[in-house]
């Protein structure tokens, strides 16, 4: 019963999770991530939130942390930087609520991503979906390709996100894993 509560428990948060991810809107845009910004280095452990050093689980959890990232001033662009100090700090904060929702069943791979500001909620739908689907999904593609490749070694993985970061998962669901 124990062995069995300690699965069930997760699924049903990464259920809830997928709820809420699918009421945060989609911002699918047909699978088609921009490219026309360069991707960030997932080969650097500074580009991870979370990069377990050597995974004990028999499960992977690629996750993706809520919008963290708000301009100070209207000059500020729409879009972080990687490493823009004000993101780090709030992805972190977010990580601790959310994300280690999942620590006693899975090794949490979690990429830093550049961020749009939670302002793109106040645009158009179409608008928002035309930010998301740019430089946050191609960071996200970048991110689990590099994951997939290097990291996951053939274990069953968990995709898992919060607001911005579900919306951005949509996109890798509907164009990296078509």
């Amino acid at each position: 019963m124990k062995k069995f509560a300690g699965i069930a428990v997760p699924l049903i948060v990464m259920v809830f999770l997928v709820g809420l991810m699918a009421g945060c809107g989609s911002s699918s845009n047909s699978g088609k991530a921009s490219t026309s910004q360069n991707t960030a280095d997932y080969s650097k452990s500074e580009h991870w939130l979370s990069l377990p050093s050597s995974p004990e689980k028999k499960v992977d959890v690629f996750f993706l942390y809520p919008s963290s990232y708000e301009k100070a001033n209207a000059n500020d662009p729409r879009i972080c930087a990687i490493d823009n100090p004000s993101m780090l700090t709030n992805s972190k904060l977010a990580f601790g609520r959310d994300g280690t929702a999942f620590e006693t069943v899975g090794n949490i791979y979690a990429p830093y991503y550049r961020q749009s500001d939670i302002s793109v909620l106040s645009l158009p739908q179409a608008e928002q979906v035309k930010v998301i689907g740019g430089i946050p999904t191609s960071d996200a593609v970048a991110a689990f390709d590099y994951y997939i490749k290097h990291y996951n070694k053939g274990r069953p993985f968990i995709l898992a996100g919060h607001s911005q970061g579900s919306n951005v998962l949509i996109n890798l669901l509907a164009g990296y894993m078509k």
